[in-house]
């Protein structure tokens, strides 16, 4: 299933194109399983679209090697990343959503989540707004994985918040992604690039998922300047936290993340 606000082709030509929700999701790989294990470890990445070739994948393939959930934000749907996916990580279950599409080279870019189990529901998310001069749209992904005992779900949404725009453009899209999951009364992860660049944003973003009884995961020896990702949970006990300080593979360093799901 996909939600969203679909924009189509703009009325000016572009260095891209944004497809159609209904065009946008795209599944590489196979869970080896189907319900979730008591506790998780998640790495979190805005992996930079892997412009740094294979420093970026010898990177990749070493933080992933026993993560139970990859979230990824700038993932790429190129010569590399797929690949990836489908054979050195094909025992996990890869969805990308795409933001929009290169026209040069018909690559999509986007955020792809992968996990060792298979989820239950899928949804995409794409606000009205765009990045103020670029016009390129954000996208969330949310998806849904089963406990063992089927007494809960544990909902992970991955999402690239809007960067170059006005506050209340980034509320509205984080608020419209919270509004098409209110429904969800069990354990959460919302984690991924929000793009806080200024005090403004945060403070309005911890004031609106506080609403949400959403907790936000502060990580100790955090040594970014700029701390532009996040992690938030509820309903979840947050066992260890760090940044992968010494990775410069990206723009953005990785987080990583062990949690207990509560009974």
């Amino acid at each position: 299933m996909q939600v969203g606000l679909g924009l189509g082709e703009t009325t000016f030509m572009t260095p891209f194109w944004v497809p159609d929700l209904d065009d946008s999701l795209h599944y590489f790989g196979a869970a080896q399983g189907e319900h979730l294990p008591d506790r998780l470890k998640i790495l979190i990445w805005n992996v930079y679209k892997g412009k740094k070739g294979s420093a970026w994948k010898t990177d990749f393939l070493n933080l992933t090697q026993d993560c139970d959930i990859v979230l990824m934000q700038e993932a790429m749907l190129d010569e590399t990343m797929p690949g990836l996916w489908k054979e050195d990580l094909k025992h996990y279950q890869w969805k990308m959503a795409t933001s929009f599409i290169y026209r040069s080279s018909s690559h999509r870019t986007g955020v792809a989540t992968g996990a060792k189990f298979t989820s239950k529901d899928t949804k995409v998310f794409r606000g009205f707004d765009r990045e103020i001069f670029v016009w390129t749209p954000k996208v969330t992904i949310s998806s849904l994985y089963q406990s063992a005992d089927l007494d809960y779900s544990l909902l992970v949404i991955n999402t690239h918040a809007l960067l170059v725009t006005t506050t209340k453009a980034f509320i509205r899209y984080i608020d419209g992604i919270l509004s098409t999951i209110s429904h969800h009364k069990g354990p959460l992860i919302f984690a991924g690039d929000f793009n806080t660049w200024h005090s403004g944003r945060w403070i309005a973003l911890l004031h609106l998922l506080k609403s949400y009884d959403l907790e936000h995961v502060v990580i100790p020896n955090d040594e970014r300047k700029l701390k532009l990702d996040h992690v938030f949970v509820r309903g979840l006990d947050v066992v260890t936290a760090k940044v992968w300080n010494t990775i410069y593979s990206s723009d953005h360093s990785p987080l990583e993340l062990q949690v207990q799901l509560k009974k």
